[in-house]
């Protein structure tokens, strides 16, 4: 039986049969299309998009939630490159009465690391997130990193090390160019997407 996720994605995959993605490819910054199909690498792994839908390159199942996201940003009518100055997701909401929690959906991920703050910068390179280190003035045990996460959409991730009084804590930040590509709502399963899977990577 197909899932929630599943069945979403199956309500929408039908966009990419109106897409133009030879015109969409420069836009979002793909590469050209190859016998009509996009390879995208989104979180770690590439995708194949055609106008039929969306697969992992290596064959394998995948999420349904990433491949609804990949079918917003690839669908969008956006355009531009990212600012490099970084927003909370709920400051993307049109109204002040809707809101992204980061809370819940890090709460895996919080509990993964415990005390352990090698395993986040552990996953974090093997995403290819870029680590700034304490070049912008970081208080002593906060550690940030970068990552575009798609092509023209950069994450910013800031990692607050557990004390004796607070476990630690996760503050996500998407470039405010963000908008211009996934509407609010879309940016829930992208910031789900994202913790899902470094919570997996921390694992290993």
């Amino acid at each position: 039986m197909k899932t929630a996720y599943e069945q979403t994605y199956q309500s929408i995959v039908h966009k990419l049969s109106k897409c133009d993605f030879n015109k969409a490819a420069p836009r979002l910054g793909l590469d050209p299309p190859i016998n009509g199909s996009l390879r995208v690498s989104f979180l770690g792994r590439e995708y194949i998009i055609n106008s039929e839908g969306i697969v992992g390159a290596d064959g394998l199942p995948s999420d349904p939630c990433c491949r609804g996201v990949l079918v917003y940003y690839v669908t969008s009518e956006g355009s531009g490159d990212p600012s490099d100055t970084y927003w909370l997701p709920q400051n993307f909401s049109p109204s002040p009465l809707r809101s992204i929690s980061i809370s819940w959906m890090s709460a895996p991920l919080v509990r993964e690391i415990g005390n352990d703050e090698h395993k986040i910068k552990n996953a974090l390179e093997k995403l290819g997130a870029i680590s700034e280190g304490s070049s912008k003035g970081n208080k002593s045990g906060e550690h940030v990193w970068t990552y575009r996460v798609l092509p023209k959409i950069g994450m910013q991730i800031t990692f607050m090390e557990a004390d004796e009084d607070f476990p630690c804590e996760i503050i996500l930040k998407l470039d405010k160019g963000t908008g211009r590509f996934l509407e609010f709502e879309q940016l829930a399963f992208l910031c789900g997407c994202f913790m899902e899977t470094v919570t997996e990577l921390c694992k290993i």
